[in-house]
């Protein structure tokens, strides 16, 4: 399993969202928009899933360490 190479900007811009609005990212175009190398289409699925799970825990653990 090869760990993605996300858009630093859009990353951000995702994150933001997702902490000011409570709204997590759509798999597409959020997260696909995130992965910087062309993926086959074998590997969208596995990798757009792996990626919306990392953004989710992400936030939930800064939120949850925060409010803990």
């Amino acid at each position: 399993m090869k760990e993605e190479q996300l858009d630093a900007d859009k990353l951000k811009k995702v994150i933001d969202r997702f902490v000011y609005t409570g709204e997590k990212p759509l798999p597409d175009p959020d997260i696909i928009e995130l992965i910087n190398r062309p993926l086959k289409l074998a590997d969208r699925a596995p990798a757009r899933k792996r990626v919306l799970e990392k953004v989710v825990e992400y936030v939930e653990t800064f939120i949850h360490g925060i409010a803990a």
